[in-house]
Parts: structure tokens; C-alpha cells; sequence
């Protein structure tokens, strides 16, 4: 199984999320983003989206909020400013991704930690609806 994946970064006062593909478990994606991408304060799991064709639904997803690309890199094109309507549609279509044993082959104590964290993310994204929902008004 493949997902589509939105994580988001913060380096100081910035927050900016990555619209991603990869064909594993979007938790080891996000271990290699971090590695990766050292610059960052904080990255989190924002939601995925199961999907069968994941390089044409990657292009989709970039191609939809195109509008919204974060200039902090033009080479890096997978980046993205939370704009009001990229937040409602990870409100509205992404789910948490909740690993299983076959996901990448952990222990079950493994496979608990991992279900605090979606359960933590769960909270995280609670927390974005609110603040979506005050900005929705702010707005108006």
C-alpha cells in the first residue's frame, strides 16, 4: 500500500507543510525527512491517504495547490504554505495512519508507541481544526 502523506515543519515562527508520496509507512518517511532535513524544529504527521497510484495522485495533490507553493526553495517543490484550503482538505479527506505489525515488521511494543503517537496526532489535529476554524472567522 502506498500514501500520499502531509507533514508539517516548523523552523522558528515558520509552518510550512510537505505534500509527499512514498510506498512504506509514512512514520519511516517521516524518520527519514527529519534526518534529512536537520534544519527543521519540529516535524509532525499531519494525516495520509491510502493510495494505488501514488506518483499521479502526488502530482494531483501538488497540481491543486500549486497556488500555495512555498517559495522557501524552488528546487524543492514538495513544500507548501498552510492556506486555509490545503488545511481543510487534510481536515477532510486525510486520516491518521495507524501502523500494524506487517506495516514495517515491529514489535508489538513498537506497534503501542506508535498508536500513543497517532492518538497524540489525533490531538494535533484537533488543535488545527480549532485554529482553522478561528482563522475561517478571522477571515469573514
Amino acid at each position: 500500500m502506498a500514501f500520499i502523506y502531509f507533514l508539517q515543519a516548523r523552523n522558528g515562527r515558520s509552518l510550512i507543510i510537505k505534500i509527499g508520496r512514498t510506498g512504506q509507512c509514512p512514520y519511516k518517511r517521516l524518520r527519514e525527512l527529519r534526518k534529512s532535513h536537520p534544519s527543521f524544529d519540529q516535524m509532525e504527521m499531519l494525516a495520509c491517504i491510502p493510495t494505488a497510484q501514488p506518483v499521479q495522485a502526488e502530482r494531483e495533490h501538488h497540481k491543486k495547490f500549486s497556488a500555495l507553493r512555498s517559495p522557501r526553495n524552488p528546487k524543492d517543490r514538495d513544500w507548501f504554505r498552510p492556506g486555509p484550503d490545503l488545511c481543510e482538505y487534510i481536515q477532510d479527506w486525510g486520516q491518521p495512519h495507524v501502523c500494524h505489525p506487517d506495516c514495517h515488521r515491529l514489535s508489538p511494543r513498537h506497534v503501542q508507541r506508535l498508536e500513543q503517537i497517532a492518538q497524540y496526532e489525533k490531538k494535533l489535529r484537533r488543535q488545527l481544526d480549532r485554529k482553522l476554524t478561528t482563522y475561517k472567522k478571522n477571515l469573514k
